[in-house]
């Protein structure tokens, strides 16, 4: 009786759990509201200062104004939450405060998806103002403003109902691989693209075959008698174990993203493929790994 009641929680509930209480969950899992900035860059409209000596008479000119010293800054707003922030959510516009000695001499939208945002920008004393408007999850903008000399953002700030305020991000330099995710006609219409395709049902079937290989060494965890074993065997399963919570996040991300399927059904789809995961580890283990065998 002992070993039927372990059986099922090793098939059954512990994979389940081992999902559910991953810190992907409720992250993927929550419908958080939130609205994020970031500082994509600045750059000197030109570097006069080497030959201004030898030709002090050469000047740039931006509507009658000396601009040698310009600078562009580029600034990115996105929808970084999970639900929608509607216009009628804005009690003020989104307004991005310079410092008040640089003045401000033109703007403009330099990129937004999807490309039929409703983007209105106008000058303000504080900077620039960003009129309300409907952002979906994912939505993002980017607005380049040239200014009289080097520009500084002080924040970037709105009233916006659920949002206490913008988050600001900050991109942190980082080396290896990147994983995302793109539909299949991106694909098909990227000539140039700087990273290699893997099919969806490769990284579903990884994800289950790691989760497998998860519970298998949880079994051998559980018999070693050694503690340096027990150990080491835990670190390894630890690392399958992120992996194959990697790969799940990827699934989960592909079916509500991609497919567009409502988030409750591809949980279903996903937990259904974990229990029959967890069948399969217990299959292997009584038939291959006699020595797991209770």
């Amino acid at each position: 009786m002992k070993n039927k009641i372990f059986s099922i929680l090793a098939t059954f509930i512990l994979p389940i759990a081992l999902f559910i209480f991953s810190p992907y969950w409720g992250a993927y899992f929550s419908d958080k509201k939130q609205l994020s900035y970031e500082l994509l860059g600045k750059r000197g409209l030109t570097n006069l200062g080497s030959i201004e000596s030898a030709w002090p008479g050469i000047k740039i000119l931006y509507e009658d104004q000396d601009v040698s010293t310009g600078s562009f800054l580029t600034l990115a707003i996105t929808n970084t939450g999970k639900v929608p922030i509607k216009r009628e959510d804005f009690d003020s516009p989104i307004i991005a405060r310079v410092v008040d000695s640089v003045p401000v001499l033109s703007y403009k939208i330099t990129y937004s998806n999807p490309a039929n945002l409703d983007i209105a920008l106008s000058k303000v004393k504080e900077g620039i103002s960003i009129a309300p408007m409907l952002l979906n999850p994912g939505d993002r903008f980017v607005v380049e403003i040239f200014s009289k000399a080097p520009l500084e953002i002080v924040d970037v700030t709105s009233r916006i109902v659920g949002i206490p305020n913008l988050s600001q991000t900050v991109p942190e330099p980082r080396t290896g691989f990147y994983v995302g995710l793109s539909s299949l006609a991106f694909t098909q219409n990227s000539s140039n693209l700087p990273f290699n395709n893997i099919p969806f049902w490769i990284v579903f079937a990884l994800a289950n075959i790691l989760l497998i290989g998860t519970l298998l060494n949880l079994w051998f965890v559980i018999l070693q008698p050694s503690k340096i074993a027990k150990i080491t065997l835990s670190c390894f399963t630890t690392v399958i174990y992120a992996l194959s919570i990697g790969a799940y996040t990827l699934c989960i991300s592909y079916f509500v993203e991609i497919l567009d399927l409502n988030k409750w059904l591809g949980l279903t789809i996903l937990l259904s493929s974990i229990t029959l995961s967890g069948y399969g580890a217990t299959m292997l283990r009584r038939n291959y790994f006699p020595e797991l065998k209770n």
